[in-house]
């Protein structure tokens, strides 16, 4: 009996009106936005910390991550994305988490290199939905240099 071809399932979400998505063995739980205290000389990208069942989470605004320069305020969808990246824990302010993909390994592509980053290495068109592929631990090292 012969194994059918390897799947992988994405968190699907939605940054300034694109569509992303992350390897959701990264993901550990999706949450509303708690507020988010500011740290004094903190990374530019690193929005400030969040109190999460006693531990101190970093959070990364995905928008401004990804150099989205007119920010509106977050609605009622955003979402706050705990991911685990080695042994670290870092919340994502997105958007909206729109669903979870299961997708064949070969449906992945790598970026075009013109489009090409660490942060977004790869894409997917899925469902008539082009997703770009985010890199969760390209994300946080460019929140903390």
């Amino acid at each position: 009996m012969s194994a059918g071809p390897a799947q992988v399932q994405l968190c699907a979400l939605q940054v300034g009106g694109d569509h992303y998505a992350v390897d959701i063995m990264r993901v550990e739980e999706i949450l509303h936005p708690a507020p988010v205290t500011k740290v004094p000389g903190a990374p530019a990208l690193i929005e400030g910390v969040v109190q999460l069942r006693g531990a101190v989470l970093p959070v990364l605004d995905v928008r401004r991550a990804l150099g989205f320069v007119h920010l509106e305020p977050l609605g009622r969808l955003a979402r706050l994305v705990v991911c685990r990246v080695g042994g670290r824990r870092l919340g994502l302010l997105v958007d909206a988490v729109t669903g979870v993909l299961k997708v064949e390994l070969g449906e992945l592509k790598p970026a075009p290199s013109a489009a090409a980053s660490a942060v977004v290495p790869g894409l997917l068109r899925h469902q008539e939905r082009l997703y770009l592929l985010l890199d969760v631990l390209a994300l946080l090292e460019g929140g903390l240099a």
